[in-house]
């Protein structure tokens, strides 16, 4: 669900709320299941398993333009970061 720009801060942080309440027992589901990792580069810490891009698909499809994740952070571009981080009910 993609909110306006506009959405009051309880509609916000509502949807919010109700992506957690579906996202964590998908992920805690495919933990359970046994993870499949892999690496976002040759740095070992940058750890990825197939429950963190189900989640960040999940977040896109819910969320759209309205979402800063740090893959995505420069690519977005600082105005546009900017811009959405002083919106009243950008969370």
């Amino acid at each position: 669900m993609t909110l306006s720009p506009t959405a009051p801060a309880p509609d916000v942080l509502a949807a919010r709320l109700a992506f957690a309440e579906e996202a964590a027992p998908l992920a805690l589901a495919m933990r359970a299941g046994g993870l499949a990792m892999s690496n976002k580069g040759p740095d070992l810490g940058q750890a990825l398993t197939e429950a963190d891009l189900a989640v960040s698909q999940l977040m896109h499809a819910r969320f759209g333009p309205d979402l800063i994740e740090e893959e995505t952070a420069e690519d977005l571009g600082q105005a546009a970061a900017r811009a959405l981080l002083a919106r009243d009910a950008w969370t």
